[in-house]
């Protein structure tokens, strides 16, 4: 599999954002995955959240819906995260503590630009996932995380080019302790869901101005939003 170059219209003009990526996602190969993926777009719940490990050559790694918003503080992003959804595992009255069991498909291994879900063992997946970087082919990662999407296309700083291509310009920012960002941390601003096209648009912050809010970006809102799904989702350990 490769990451397609295919920019779509609504990224022909100049971008309000430092860095988009186009996702297709793969609900045949990993429904619960990407039933629960999109729930937390669509319910806001990744706007404001870090990528808190960055690892050139490697992959990319966010989404903690728990300790890993910008404003907040994100000293403990990676130790948080939950299924937007119950499938029994963790306790049903406790969204918190829901996972995602694995979903393995023998077509859908991981190459470059593939975005899969981290985790902390076997069916412990909950809102972190990962982008594989350009140069990363990590098959020893296959039949143990869930690989549930490609990135296809984006725009980097104002310039269009493949999703893969994004990835890599995003993993060659300065990483201290653990791989965290040191002098710019990529911040996903939101991700718009249209089908099974996720778009998620980032910018780079200074980390010492937390104050640094999520743009009001309803003008840029050119991806029909899907109805509003089940929230609440599980902690997870990734680090």
């Amino acid at each position: 599999m490769v990451g397609l170059k295919v920019i779509p219209d609504y990224l022909a003009g100049e971008s309000e954002y430092d860095a988009t990526i186009v996702i297709t996602l793969y609900p045949d190969a990993a429904p619960k995955t990407v039933e629960s993926f999109k729930a937390h777009a669509i319910e806001g719940r990744y706007d404001g959240i870090v990528f808190h490990r960055v690892i050139d050559n490697f992959m990319i790694q966010g989404g903690d819906v728990e300790s890993g918003t910008f404003s907040s503080g994100w000293a403990n992003a990676g130790t948080g995260g939950y299924s937007s959804f119950y499938h029994g595992q963790g306790q049903q009255d406790n969204p918190n503590t829901w996972t995602l069991p694995d979903e393995f498909h023998p077509n859908y291994r991981h190459a470059p630009g593939i975005l899969a879900m981290a985790n902390a063992g076997a069916n412990t997946g909950g809102s972190q996932f990962y982008l594989v970087d350009k140069d990363s082919t990590p098959s020893n990662l296959d039949d143990k995380h869930t690989v549930f999407g490609l990135a296809v296309s984006g725009q980097w700083k104002g310039q269009n080019m493949s999703g893969i291509d994004v990835i890599d310009e995003i993993s060659q920012i300065a990483t201290g302790d653990n791989d965290k960002p040191t002098s710019e941390v990529p911040v996903i601003q939101k991700i718009e869901i249209n089908g099974n096209t996720a778009t998620m648009h980032i910018d780079l912050l200074d980390p010492s101005d937390t104050s640094s809010s999520i743009m009001a970006s309803s003008n840029l809102s050119m991806i029909a939003s899907a109805s509003v799904l089940l929230a609440s989702s599980v902690a997870i350990r990734q680090e």
